[in-house]
């Protein structure tokens, strides 16, 4: 099995989504009066960076375990949401970060 190399841009641009549609669903969900813990199941952006991951010559059995463990490893770094192995929920940390008028997530 060959190694696999996620480049830092490839990185930078699931993280951003997987912040973004965060984000956004915080902001409906309190709106709306909902929970605000997501599963990750219901994460449209990963559909997405499936397609764009196999167009780049990454296996489509590997794609969906690639995206989460770059959104694991950013959780660890930089604290902005906390995950179990289902779902996730923004941190305080988070919130300020989100609410901020300019991201740089990465």
């Amino acid at each position: 099995m060959s190694l696999i190399t996620i480049t830092n841009r490839d990185k930078k641009m699931i993280i951003w989504n997987f912040m973004e549609e965060l984000w956004n669903n915080y902001k409906n969900a309190v709106g709306n009066g909902l929970p605000n813990r997501f599963y990750l199941k219901d994460f449209n952006f990963v559909r997405t960076l499936d397609k764009f991951l196999c167009r780049n010559g990454v296996s489509e059995s590997l794609t969906d375990t690639i995206i989460w463990e770059i959104i694991k490893d950013y959780s660890l770094d930089k604290r902005y949401f906390e995950m179990s192995e289902s779902s996730v929920i923004l941190t305080r940390v988070g919130l300020i970060e989100c609410q901020k008028p300019v991201h740089d997530w990465y």
